[in-house]
């Protein structure tokens, strides 16, 4: 885009002038205003600057304003009207005015009789002409704009409200014909209203003849003043200033109709705002410009406002509060209260505020001092309170370092106790070793005895079988052969089981002298692990019939010493089998396997254990062979073995009756466990 800007730039520049452009600009219009009046009479200029201000407002048109002042009050006679009539045509011969604005009723009749040829076909808008010397009728087309609304009977309701008393109502008016035209305007209106006091004209005199009458008028009249452009004598007036006159004169109140001339001696009344018609007159022109219609354009009186002049309610003993409801009060002189009320009230409000905080200041200076009295005297009282513990904390200090003393003392003597209780501590372990030596040595004796004992007992049946089999021998010569086969078959046998025994009590001896405190761990799935053992013990057979009951609650992964775990219950499960060969009847073993996060907890349940008399002797291979014509007891101390000393566990033994009454013993074994994965 920037690019392209910086193209046409250039080309514009080079001379290129194949491209034009432009911008439309409003269409050029003139106006032409024509003024009754000289120009510098104060209706005039009030007029032409709400006029002219209203008309350039406007950005729909390029407007040419030309304005033309007659004069016409001072110079009115016909010889003059003609002479002014061909100077003006001349001027504006070659001018065609796309619309005129005729101020006052002078300028309006001039236009439509003396220049009607300029009016033709171009729009005309009429201001501050009286109503009664239009014929509506008579209007063409492009004609409009408003009356004069010199409002005498909205004047005399203000006469009335202000001073109810009132008994006659003076006119004052001049002798031009202007004058006359609003005297006759104001006795229209007079005639076709209903005043219930009389109403009296003053006409025909010269200006110090109204002074005296206005001075010499008695109280219960009212003067209302009308215009005075002339005397009768032919003086001509300013009206503003022929009323400033008066005003120097009048013994009573004087009302009017013309917005101009309150500050010059009116009281007050229904007043006519030169440039609220001004502007009615010009959004009408504006309006035709723009292409309305004039007919559409509606011909009406400009509302009138009532304005108080303030400054002269004293002069006349008037009450701000009797003005009516509907009145604007001008020039009213406020007092200091009155016109800075909201500042005078806020200034007292800082002042007091002001004094109350300074009043808070100083109690709070007070308040400070006081403190600070205060604060001196407890300091004081703190310097002495710390000197006197300074003193008792170095007292304390000189009492702790002594203590030190003493503690660096016995520390010392702890240290060397400690040094002792070392050396006595690896005194007793070489005697706990010692010890374990001397058990080892003291079960391996119990061991030694039992597998004598087993050993023996199938031994001597085995020497026995043997020396039965020679006599045999010797006694079956002339016997028949299949007779004597049979014989010898069940001595082979009943041998060959005491060498099976006699090997079986050889393994356990192994498997017992085999467990190891070191045993490695190893990761496995722990249901799986025990339910592989059981299946694959060649003592068990898992059956309706097997009278060993497992229940392997988790089923998770974990860390164990493998071979002595693995030890521990094949030697549970054959002593479970083993222990009910000669005792019958009895419920099935139960071993429950649960986890508690660092160790396992195997319980064994079993009715056999209570054949004991001593439960603690089944851990105790004599004891418990002795008891038993065949005793099954060596697994349980290889189980104890294998508990405690390979896998680093306990075991604890209780006694509980079921819910059947039998008596069982429980064997309660809790093996630490590794690391859980």
């Amino acid at each position: 885009m920037i690019v392209l800007l910086l193209c046409i730039s250039l080309v514009y520049s080079s001379g290129f002038t194949g491209i034009s452009f432009s911008v439309d600009e409003p269409p050029a219009k003139s106006v032409l205003i024509l003024h009754t009046d000289e120009e510098f009479i104060p209706a005039n200029i009030e007029i032409n600057k709400a006029l002219v201000g209203r008309l350039k407002s406007t950005k729909d048109f390029a407007l040419t304003i030309y304005s033309e002042y007659m004069d016409a009050h001072r110079y009115y006679d016909d010889t003059q009207i003609e002479t002014y009539k061909e100077n003006f045509l001349e001027r504006y011969k070659n001018l065609s005015p796309d619309i005129i604005i005729a101020v006052d009723f002078k300028a309006f009749t001039f236009l439509t009789t003396e220049a009607k040829e300029l009016i033709d076909d171009t729009p005309l808008v009429f201001c501050m002409v009286p109503e009664g010397i239009i014929d509506e009728s008579k209007l063409t087309d492009n004609i409009t704009g408003n009356y004069l609304n010199i409002d005498t009977l909205g004047t005399i309701d203000v006469i009335m409200h202000m001073h109810p008393a009132t008994q006659r109502i003076v006119i004052i008016s001049g002798a031009s014909p202007n004058d006359k035209v609003k005297r006759d305007d104001i006795k229209n209106d007079i005639e076709r209203a209903d005043i219930d006091i009389p109403v009296e004209f003053n006409e025909d005199m010269t200006i110090e003849e109204m002074k005296t009458y206005v001075s010499s008028l008695p109280d219960g009249t009212i003067v209302l003043y009308n215009a005075i452009f002339a005397d009768s004598a032919g003086e001509k007036f300013i009206p503003r200033e022929a009323l400033a006159l008066l005003d120097a004169e009048t013994s009573v109140p004087i009302y009017g109709n013309i917005f101009t001339n309150l500050n010059y001696g009116l009281v007050g009344g229904s007043l006519f705002e030169f440039s609220e018609v001004a502007f009615d007159a010009g959004d009408k022109a504006l309006a035709i410009l723009g292409g309305t219609p004039p007919t559409d354009l509606k011909i009406e009186k400009v509302t009138n406002k009532v304005y108080m002049n303030w400054s002269l309610f004293e002069k006349w003993g008037i009450k701000v509060k009797d003005i009516p409801d509907n009145a604007i009060l001008l020039n009213q002189e406020f007092t200091m209260w009155e016109l800075y009320r909201n500042e005078i009230i806020g200034t007292f409000a800082l002042i007091i505020v002001l004094s109350l905080l300074l009043f808070y200041l100083s109690l709070q200076l007070q308040l400070k001092r006081k403190a600070q009295d205060e604060l001196e005297a407890l300091n004081d009282s703190l310097e002495a309170i710390i000197s006197d513990r300074t003193k008792a904390l170095e007292q304390n200090n000189e009492e702790l370092q002594a203590i030190n003393v003493q503690l660096h003392d016995e520390i010392e003597n702890r240290m060397a106790i400690e040094q002792e209780l070392t050396a006595t501590l690896e005194a007793l372990s070489s005697t706990q070793q010692q010890l374990v030596a001397a058990e080892k040595q003291a079960v391996l004796h119990h061991l030694v005895r039992n597998l004598l004992h087993r050993v023996n007992t199938p031994l001597g049946t085995s020497l026995g079988y043997a020396d039965l089999l020679r006599h045999q021998i010797e006694s079956n010569i002339g016997r028949a052969p299949t007779e004597i086969q049979q014989d010898e078959l069940t001595i082979v046998n009943n041998l060959l089981q005491s060498q099976e025994r006699i090997r079986s009590t050889m393994d356990t001896l192994k498997a017992m002298l085999e467990v190891e405190s070191d045993d490695a761990y190893h990761t496995v799935n722990l249901k799986k692990f025990v339910m592989d053992i059981v299946a694959n013990n060649p003592v068990s057979e898992i059956d309706s019939n097997d009278p060993f009951m497992l229940f392997c609650y988790p089923d998770l992964t974990l860390s164990i010493q493998t071979n002595s775990f693995k030890a521990a219950i094949e030697n549970l499960i054959a002593y479970s089998k083993l222990s009910r060969d000669s005792i019958k009847n009895l419920k099935p073993s139960e071993l429950s396997i649960l986890y508690h996060g660092d160790s396992l907890e195997m319980i064994y349940k079993d009715e056999a254990l209570e054949h004991s008399s001593n439960i603690e002797s089944i851990f105790d291979p004599y004891a418990f062979s002795a008891f038993k014509a065949d005793p099954s007891g060596l697994e349980l101390v290889i189980l104890y073995n294998h508990i405690t000393i390979g896998m680093s566990g306990n075991i604890r033994l209780t006694s509980m009756v079921d819910e059947d009454g039998h008596s069982q013993t429980v064997v309660k074994m809790k093996i630490p466990v590794k690391k859980k994965h």
